[in-house]
């Protein structure tokens, strides 16, 4: 009987430190801006890869259940500016998030979208690599509070 009990208690601390986690998340980037930079790879050396400026506004996120959650992302790309829904996949090492996703299809800016992202939420700052189809490479940047004059979804 004293082993049942321990493996429910043990099992309840689990629970709340995965809801804890999840919490963090959502608030560590809900309202946020991401700003940074990202390169594209090519056959050319990595220190001739130019850099380019990227820009995501999180209007929000929400933990659906488990390690799976939805970003609220205004997405510019291309001639697009969208806010779509993004069904992503979050992961825990230790304290840090590490979000995925995989063969994402975006509303009016394409398929085969893919990203393994960590966030330092006490640094501001996140890291990753991203794809599109055959073309990937890495993305870094800040994680700021967005100008009070810009909406979160595009209009």
């Amino acid at each position: 009987m004293v082993r049942l009990a321990f493996l429910a208690a043990a099992m309840s601390a689990a629970a709340a430190a995965a809801d804890d986690q999840a919490d963090a998340f959502v608030e560590g980037l809900s309202d946020k801006l991401l700003v940074g930079s990202f390169t594209t790879e090519t056959d050319r050396p990595a220190a001739t890869v130019p850099m380019k400026t990227d820009r995501y506004r999180i209007a929000g996120v929400r933990h659906v259940g488990g390690d799976q959650f939805v970003v609220e992302a205004r997405i510019s790309y291309g001639t697009n500016d969208v806010t779509v829904p993004v069904p992503v996949t979050v992961k825990f090492a230790g304290d840090t998030p590490v979000l995925s996703l995989d063969k994402l299809k975006i509303p009016l800016l394409g398929d085969d979208f893919g990203a393994k992202i960590l966030f330092d939420f006490e640094a501001n700052r996140y890291a990753g690599t991203w794809r599109h189809g055959d073309v990937g490479g890495t993305m870094w940047g800040r994680i700021t509070e967005p100008p009070a004059d810009e909406p979160a979804d595009s209009e």
